[in-house]
This record gives C-alpha cells, structure tokens and sequence, in this order.
C-alpha cells in the first residue's frame, strides 16, 4: 500500500464512522440537520434563497451505500450549502479588468485555492461591473475550489480576505453553518476519491461533478462532536503518511540505484 492508498483507506474510515469512537452522549446529527433547515428558511425570507432551494428529495433505501452508526444521519450533499461555479469565460475576460484600488473588486483566481493564499493575483474590476457579477461574489468564510487543471483543491477564505468575485476556474461554496466547514472539506476529499473509483482510474479526477450531480450525493453526517473528533484524528494521522510516502520514495529510489542480480 503506498502513500495514497493509506490516505484513501483512512479517510474511508473516517467517512464510514470507523475511525474514532462514538460517543453516546454526543448531541446527535439530527440536530444539526435542524438547525440547518431553521437557517435555509431565514434566508428564503430575507429573498437570499428562493423556496425550490430549500425542498428535500427523499432518501431511498436503495440509494443508502452502507450503514453509519447511531446518531449519524443522511442528507444529500445540497441540504448543506449554497454552491455557485464561476461565470463563463466570456462573462469576464481581461479587457474588462481595471488597475487594483480602494473602489476596485478583486477577482480570486485558482491559485488562490491551490496555493491558498488570498493575496495572490492582480485582477480586479469596477464597482459597476461587479453590480452586473453580484451572483459570483465570495466573503471571508467561503470557500473556493478550484475546477480547471488542478481539481478539487479548496480554500476556506480567512476574516481578513476582502470581497470579491470567482472566475471561471473556480467554484464556491457557502455552508449554512461554519461548525461543519472543516468535516465538509474532509468529506469533499471522500466524494473526488469515489468520483475517480467510479471511473476506474488511478489518476487525478479531471472534473468536479456535474452540480445536479454534486448537489444530489448522499453525505453521513456524524454529530459534531465527533466531527471535530474525526478532523483532529486527521490532522494526526495525515503527517505520518507523508513521512510514509517520503520513507516509501526513499526506499524505492534506493532499489532502483542497486545493480540487479542475475
């Protein structure tokens, strides 16, 4: 097993209520689930969501790939955010970009997502034109991802991130709640690796699912406690893979230097 397997195999568990232990006193996911509907229809009354987006499409049976433990829940991938793909390229090209100022709008890129850094770029538009783009606007607390060439890379931007706008290589997504953000990019890792089995590859996936598709995926929510049990168990764990996968390249650079044997 190499690097990567190892990684795809613990975010499995991970994923499938195997790799840290339930609590039963945990407040369940049910709740969560809740609170999500009472914010979604807040937002339906203040106009930011229209009454379609708030509908829930019944959970089969059928459709259920494997079974989570008590307190988790089901929920299909749209029930926990708003997601919104950049304008197409026409929508916005380089004529339209004005000189960076105090009026000026900054438009994210997709190095902002892979090198997750905010700062990065030097594209900008007018206010006027960014009255005609309000749809593709980001805050502080979104996040983008990137859809061209290097997919699936995410960037949750920080307080101190200024607004903008995504261009056409990125994707964004705002969650109804920020407790969930951090099992949400765990578990968005989960769907690009079931996107690459279903296709039989090996390689990186070459595109984000189609939104009908995405917004359609069922998620096993755990209770938030555990979310949080199963992110620090992560960020544990994913240092000593990358020490593994150093050791493994090492060892096989090593193999390679040493004269066959006959």
């Amino acid at each position: 097993m190499n690097a990567q397997q190892l990684k795809n195999a613990i975010l499995q568990e991970a994923i499938t209520g195997r790799l840290v232990p339930q609590d039963p006193n945990d407040e369940p996911a049910s709740v969560l689930l809740d609170k999500i509907r009472k914010e979604k229809a807040k937002l339906v009354k203040e106009g930011k969501l229209k009454k379609k987006d708030i509908e829930e499409k019944p959970i089969s049976k059928e459709e259920i790939p494997f079974e989570i433990p008590k307190g988790w829940e089901w929920c299909r991938w749209g029930m926990l955010g708003d997601y919104k793909k950049g304008p197409f390229g026409s929508s916005l090209t380089k004529s339209m970009f004005v000189p960076k100022s105090e009026d000026a709008i900054k438009v994210y890129e997709q190095k902002n997502a892979i090198q997750k850094d905010y700062t990065l770029g030097e594209y900008y538009i007018s206010k006027e034109k960014y009255e005609t783009m309000k749809g593709f606007t980001v805050h502080s607390g979104d996040i983008i991802v990137s859809c061209a060439g290097t997919i699936g890379e995410t960037y949750l931007l920080p307080s101190e991130a200024p607004i903008g706008i995504i261009n056409q290589a990125l994707m964004r997504a705002k969650l109804h709640l920020d407790s969930i953000i951090p099992y949400w990019l765990l578990h968005f890792q989960y769907i690009l690796l079931i996107e690459n089995r279903l296709k039989g590859s090996g390689s990186a996936i070459k595109n984000i699912p189609p939104f009908e598709v995405l917004k359609a995926m069922l998620v096993p929510l755990p209770p938030l406690a555990e979310q949080h049990r199963i992110v620090a168990k992560i960020e544990e764990l994913l240092p000593k893979v990358e020490e593994y996968g150093k050791a493994q390249e090492a060892l096989d650079k090593l193999n390679a230097e040493l004269p066959e044997r006959s």
